[in-house]
């Protein structure tokens, strides 16, 4: 297979994991908002969005940084990996702390404040399921990265199956999420490995340039990230969970209409 057979066939089949996550995901977003009404739902939202800025933050530029060092020195794929998976689990052990503390002085009610610490965990599980995408780009097996994010997504499915099976409400739903994050991450780990050695080995000397240059990276998306996903947040403060939940309901479809574009 060519270059160009390898391109066209990592987009065709990102292309089809995106449809089959969709539907997936579609007939979970029907099933929630069914059980959980439109005010829980709305809560849900909330929680979703505060702790999904804080995943994609937690990156600060790693995977575009990572993946554009291994395309120019793929033989230092262990040492990089060390690198930049070190300062990953870092930035975002520090964002979850930060997520801890600033979770008091939000202006929402208890059950919204416990399911978002609850959800704190995806932070931290979420970022790292996306750090090994940087191997699978550089070696153009991006089919494994649309198996790892369609098992996310069957994952979700699941946790709501079970919640509305026992009746279990928000919170457990919160936290069956972080499990499916687990175990996302768990499984493109393991995906990677072919790749790399997974290890958090770092010497700062060395890792120092390329951090920085990650950081500029980060800064540049942080900004693209609040202009795209900032508006839920922004809502929750200014009208109740209930609109934001049929926000976030007629919102997503229009964010899975940015994906192909995106993606070519």
């Amino acid at each position: 297979m060519n270059l160009r057979q390898k391109v066209a066939f990592n987009t065709g089949i990102q292309v089809a994991g995106q449809v089959v996550g969709l539907a997936v995901a579609l007939l979970t977003l029907k099933l929630t908002t069914d059980y959980l009404g439109v005010e829980t739902f709305g809560k849900l939202a909330i929680v979703l969005a505060v702790s999904g800025i804080l995943t994609t933050l937690a990156d600060l530029g790693v995977n575009t940084t990572l993946a554009r060092e291994l395309a120019k020195t793929p033989e230092r794929a262990d040492e990089l990996g060390g690198h930049f998976l070190r300062f990953r689990v870092w930035s975002a052990i520090v964002l979850v702390a930060a997520g801890t503390a600033l979770v008091a002085f939000l202006p929402y009610d208890v059950d919204t404040r416990v399911a978002l610490l609850i959800a704190l965990g995806s932070v931290l599980f979420g970022s790292l399921a996306t750090f090994p995408r940087a191997f699978f780009q550089t070696h153009l097996r991006l089919h494994l990265q649309a198996a790892v994010d369609v098992l996310l997504r069957v994952l979700g499915l699941g946790a709501i199956l079970i919640v509305i099976a026992f009746g279990l409400g928000l919170h457990a739903l919160v936290a069956l999420l972080v499990a499916a994050n687990f175990s996302a991450a768990a499984a493109a780990f393991l995906l990677s490995r072919r790749f790399w050695r997974v290890n958090l080995r770092s010497e700062w000397s060395r890792a120092r340039p390329l951090i920085r240059d990650s950081l500029g990276i980060g800064v540049v998306s942080m900004i693209g990230l609040l202009h795209l996903k900032a508006d839920a947040v922004l809502l929750s403060f200014l009208k109740p969970a209930a609109d934001v939940g049929i926000y976030t309901v007629a919102f997503r479809f229009v964010e899975q209409a940015f994906f192909l574009p995106g993606l070519f």
